[in-house]
């Protein structure tokens, strides 16, 4: 680690990796202000080579440069921020962040620098500083096409629908082939937590309206690169909306079928293989090969109690998390695929593997999935309920429901066969969590009042059920409702 790294580290005051406000910027130009001409030359004409190594894709030698810029002349703000993005790049993620950070605070006008840091906090889906950094580079360079995108998915995630409509719209209007852009504005019709029930209505219609332009738009003009929208964004908020949404979602999942059979016969898929002897050959495709409700719920029963005399197991495990349950998983199947990057990787890893049938739990929370499940890759494709509501996909035959979780005529709501297993269709293993006194006067519950766990996530509950809650709360009293 170079001197000027120990610096840095020095004047961050014990405050955790995240937290600058006590680097002493001014310390770093004192330290320049004393250098000679002659070293500023010798550090840009380092900078210099670092770039030309960069853009050769030699970036440990691009690194090395960087660094050595940065011992001569610490308040290089441009070696700073390159270092930085170089870092990002390569997973070096706290680093990454200090020397951005420094960058900014030695020159707040390099655009890049409040970029790559606003993709590294929505990695982290620190979505306000994301969408300030967003808005602070937008005043530097209000024709960003691209940082209008990323505010747009920025201000999604702090709930700001009606600001991510507009940052959408904006990146459009000045990239009219961005289909990220275009697929993102459709999606941001949706709000998180919709404040009444009209407003909830509204959404779906408008969602449904520009979800239609859309289709007209890719399948038309944009058709060539439309396949890049697709699973930029998902309309996952429509499954807490309690209406029948078969009919728009087939739609939907029409519009992402055509638009990547048209990659897939420009790379060339091949076909599903044929029937295999012997064992069924069966895949699961899924980011959630962790402690995770979809893998606790679904995945891990199957992987534990599919019979391994019939069953070949093969998981692609497309997310990035991987704990104790993914090494489980590893030591139960056939084989466990991690780690291969895009999705395009995975579309090839699954078409190799040749499986007779491939299993998504979720489809709808995760980008890669939403790519893969738009093929067909298999000859039989199931769906399941870790996202609970159809697809809308052709590409899927069935969907794995069960008995208690389905209404009569439910079936209407599915565009693949509804498959019902018996009761809760799941085997679930308890935690076995040993109980425990827990003081709760922090959050004004008292010792006498009735506990309510509302375990959802807020946006699990409909306006119209507000009233339900209210009646609860006054039959139960003394009762609190927690919510999480």
């Amino acid at each position: 680690m170079n001197a000027v790294f120990d610096w840095l580290r020095s004047r961050l005051k014990g405050a955790a990796s995240t937290q600058y406000a006590s680097i002493d910027v001014a310390a770093a130009v004192r330290q320049a202000s004393q250098l000679s001409t002659q070293d500023k030359g010798l550090a840009q004409d380092e900078f210099a080579q670092g770039n030309q190594q960069r853009e050769s894709l030699h970036l440990e030698a691009a690194e090395r440069h960087y660094r050595r810029a940065l011992a001569i002349h610490p308040a290089f703000a441009e070696a700073s921020a390159n270092l930085g993005s170089l870092l990002k790049d390569r997973g070096a993620l706290p680093e990454a962040d200090q020397w951005l950070t420094l960058a900014l605070a030695l020159n707040p006008q390099l655009g890049p620098a409040y970029f790559n840091l606003a993709m590294m906090r929505i990695d982290q889906a620190r979505w306000l500083e994301a969408a300030d950094l967003l808005q602070r580079l937008l005043a530097l360079s209000p024709n960003e096409a691209n940082a209008y995108y990323w505010l747009g998915n920025a201000l999604t995630g702090t709930g700001d629908v009606a600001g991510a409509r507009k940052a959408y719209a904006a990146a459009v209007r000045l990239n009219p082939s961005y289909v990220q852009a275009r697929w993102g504005l459709v999606m941001a019709q949706l709000p998180a937590i919709a404040q009444t029930e009209d407003e909830q209505t509204q959404a779906c219609d408008a969602f449904a309206r520009e979800l239609d332009k859309l289709r007209v738009k890719l399948l038309g003009t944009h058709s060539p690169n439309g396949y890049l929208a697709v699973g930029a964004q998902q309309p996952y908020f429509l499954a807490y909306i309690a209406t029948n949404h078969k009919a728009v979602l087939s739609l939907y999942g029409d519009l992402c079928t055509k638009l990547m059979a048209i990659w897939s016969k420009k790379v060339g898929v091949p076909a599903p293989a044929g029937n295999h002897s012997g064992k069924c050959r069966l895949g699961i495709v899924s980011a959630y090969i962790h402690s995770h409700s979809v893998w606790h719920a679904l995945v891990r029963g199957w992987i534990e109690h599919l019979d391994p005399a019939v069953f070949e197991i093969q998981i692609f495990h497309t997310g990035q998390l991987r704990d104790a349950q993914t090494e489980w998983a590893q030591r139960r199947v056939h084989q466990l695929h991690h780690g291969l990057g895009d999705w395009t990787n995975w579309a090839k890893a699954v078409s190799d593997a040749q499986m007779d049938v491939l299993i998504y739990p979720e489809i709808g929370m995760d980008p890669t999935t939403i790519r893969l499940s738009t093929l067909r890759l298999a000859r039989v494709q199931l769906a399941s309920w870790g996202h609970p509501m159809t697809t809308g996909l052709p590409t899927m035959d069935g969907y794995i429901g069960a008995e208690a979780l389905e209404p009569p005529q439910a079936a209407k709501h599915y565009s693949e066969n509804l498959l019902t297993l018996p009761r809760l269709g799941c085997c679930y293993q308890a935690f076995g969590t040993a109980p425990g006194r827990i003081d709760c006067s922090a959050w004004g519950i008292q010792p006498a009042d009735r506990v309510l766990l509302c375990a959802g996530t807020s946006f699990k509950y409909a306006p119209q059920y507000d009233v339900a809650l209210v009646e609860i709360a006054r039959r139960c009293q003394p009762c609190k409702l927690v919510f999480f």
